[in-house]
C-alpha cells in the first residue's frame, strides 16, 4: 500500500502541474528524489514504509560540481506524508495552488 500511494500523489502533482517530469535513466535527471528507509511499522494489520526523504541535486564532473542534498523531510515520516510535505514545498515555492 504504502509505495503506491506515494508515488499516485506525486505523479499526481507531476499531472496537475505538469512541473516535472520522470528520467528513464539517471543520466538524465536534474535531481533524484530519494526514500531512506529506516523500517516498516505494522498499523492495524497493513505495513507502512517509515524513513526520511531527500531530495538531491545531481553534481557534475565536468565543473567539479559534487551532489548535494537541497531538501530533506523534517523528521522521518511515513512515505507518503513525506511526499506530501514536499509536494506542499513545491507548491509553495513555484506559487501553484
Amino acid at each position: 500500500m504504502g509505495v503506491r500511494a506515494d508515488r499516485q500523489k506525486l505523479n499526481s502533482y507531476i499531472r496537475k502541474y505538469n512541473s516535472l517530469t520522470a528520467a528513464h535513466e539517471l543520466s538524465d535527471a536534474d535531481y533524484v528524489i530519494y526514500f531512506n528507509l529506516i523500517e516498516y511499522r505494522r498499523i492495524l494489520n497493513t505495513i507502512y514504509p517509515y524513513g526520511e526523504l531527500f531530495v538531491i541535486v545531481k553534481g557534475s564532473p565536468e565543473t567539479q560540481t559534487p551532489p548535494r542534498v537541497v531538501w530533506k523531510a523534517k523528521k522521518i515520516l511515513w512515505a507518503a506524508d513525506a511526499i506530501g510535505d514536499l509536494i506542499k514545498e513545491l507548491k509553495m515555492i513555484r506559487g501553484e495552488t
